[in-house]
């Protein structure tokens, strides 16, 4: 059975460390179902030994033995379930971490986008798309919080692969710090063209309106009304 039980290797994915857990608990129940058997012969033996068999030192030695390979049998299939747990929790992480990493990476190609709009319009569409943007970003942050505690777990209980834990926390959460900023980053551009359109707009609109005043001004007739009213008005002064 110790051949058996150390025969076992670590899992590369979580199906695998699944199915190794599995495995390794049906050698603990092959393990407690000759544990009758074990106490009918320690039993047996020690009757042997009670009663001043002829062999009974033989019997005493082997009765030692036997009681020494069973708990040193327990003590690998304790040690082998715990690597096996520490395993299933790596590859737990593991496959949460790379997911993460590949939501991590769509976000960033979405961020590339470097188009601030060209009218007012165009600036709100972005700036709902980039609300919406935020919101989903959000929303993940509490899935990079648990995978933030759950690697603290497995170095606080010094997992074997508590420095490849850390260093993929880290890595993730650098990433996920550079995503804030650099979306923090787009909002503030994307708030400037707003303000910026806004402007254009008002200036536009300023615009038109002077020229508007300049064609008035400009027109004959209205040459016209103002020197015949400055006329009126100096006539009735004279008058006076």
């Amino acid at each position: 059975m110790n051949a058996i039980i150390l025969a076992d290797e670590r899992a590369k994915d979580v199906a695998g460390a699944e199915a190794l857990l599995d495995k390794h608990n049906e050698h603990k129940g092959e393990i407690d179902a000759r544990e009758d058997s074990f106490q009918n012969t320690t039993e047996d033996g020690t009757k042997l030994v009670e009663s001043n068999h002829f062999a009974a030192d033989e019997v005493r030695d082997k009765l030692r033995i036997l009681s020494t390979e069973k708990h040193k049998l327990l003590e690998l299939w304790e040690e082998r379930r715990v690597l096996y747990e520490q395993c299933m929790d790596l590859q737990l992480f593991l496959r949460d971490t790379e997911q993460a990493d590949t939501w991590m990476t769509k976000q960033e190609a979405f961020l590339v986008n470097d188009d601030l709009g060209d009218s007012l319009d165009s600036v709100e569409a972005l700036l709902k798309k980039h609300g919406d943007f935020e919101k989903s970003v959000t929303a993940q942050e509490e899935k990079i919080k648990a995978l933030d505690e759950f690697a603290t777990k497995l170095i606080d209980s010094e997992h074997y692969a508590s420095e490849d834990v850390a260093a993929r926390r880290d890595q993730l959460l650098h990433r996920r710090d550079a995503l804030y900023e650099k979306s923090s980053l787009r909002r503030h551009m994307l708030e400037q063209s707003y303000e910026f359109q806004i402007f254009e707009r008002d200036c536009d609109e300023t615009k038109g309106w002077i020229n508007e005043k300049l064609k008035t001004a400009s027109d004959e007739n209205y040459l016209v009304s103002i020197f015949v009213c400055c006329l009126w008005c100096l006539t009735r002064r004279t008058c006076d």
